[in-house]
């Protein structure tokens, strides 16, 4: 067995990927991200690079191969050859390492982060770079101080959606306090401290006319309920201008 680092370009990938005989199913939504991610300047020369036979059989690495024709981009890759057949079973068997574990983020913070980060650069898996610079904005500092008013997992008030909206609201300029307190006296149900939206909100939750269902309808909602600007708001109502106002919202305030 032999590991060297060695220069892919795209049509020694295409080459090396009609020795794909073993692999697991193609994710294209995975090899659309990895090239992304080259072609973005986020990919790091690391330990995982592409693994072949005595046969030359690709063993592994069949997306970062995709991913290199598919940025059409040349990468340095760790190959590693002349391995037996019958690893094939042991690859990739190990635990995935999610948000929290890149970045020592609170696992809460790093739901939020990665909420609002989808958002904010319009993929459905944003890569952990991705996430970072998001959350190194000042949301994931928001996010925290966030939760040490409250860190109790009460359906709906406390989603990741619920949580982002209180940030975001503090990130554009709304006070920290106002916003901070309403969201804690939600989570706790003190009904006395709440502004009478926050009321309206709690009907409907009750009634189960709103649901946590759609993230960014209750991101919407979140918006308006925890902002000073709708504390003399009775009625709590949401459409689809609402929902695409509070996007344009995540969106302005991480641009900041």
């Amino acid at each position: 067995m032999k590991t060297q680092t060695t220069l892919i370009t795209p049509a020694i990938a295409l080459h090396i990927l009609t020795r794909n005989h073993c692999n697991r199913a193609v994710r294209k939504s995975w090899v659309t991200q990895l090239a992304g991610r080259i072609k973005g300047g986020e990919w790091k020369l690391t330990h995982q690079g592409i693994a072949l036979s005595k046969d030359n059989i690709l063993l592994d690495g069949q997306h970062r191969l995709l991913a290199i024709v598919e940025a059409n981009t040349s990468l340095s890759l760790m190959v590693t050859t002349d391995m037996d057949d019958d690893v094939f079973g042991t690859l990739d068997d190990g635990a995935k390492r999610n948000l929290a574990d890149h970045t020592q983020w609170n696992v809460k913070t790093a739901e939020a982060v990665r909420f609002v980060t989808r958002i904010a650069v319009g993929a459905g898996s944003p890569s952990a770079a991705q996430c970072r610079r998001v959350g190194e904005s000042g949301f994931a500092d928001l996010h925290d101080e966030l939760l040490t008013y409250s860190s109790t997992n009460l359906a709906y008030y406390s989603t990741a959606p619920m949580r982002s909206a209180a940030v975001i609201l503090v990130m554009l300029g709304a006070s920290k306090s106002y916003v901070f307190n309403v969201y804690k006296a939600l989570i706790a149900q003190q009904f006395d401290s709440l502004p009478e939206i926050a009321h309206s909100l709690i009907r409907q939750v009750t009634s189960k006319s709103a649901s946590s269902g759609v993230p960014t309808n209750v991101l919407a909602r979140g918006l308006k309920v925890l902002s000073p600007a709708h504390k003399g708001t009775r009625r709590l109502t949401t459409n689809d201008d609402d929902m695409s106002s509070a996007l344009a919202m995540v969106r302005s305030a991480l641009s900041k």
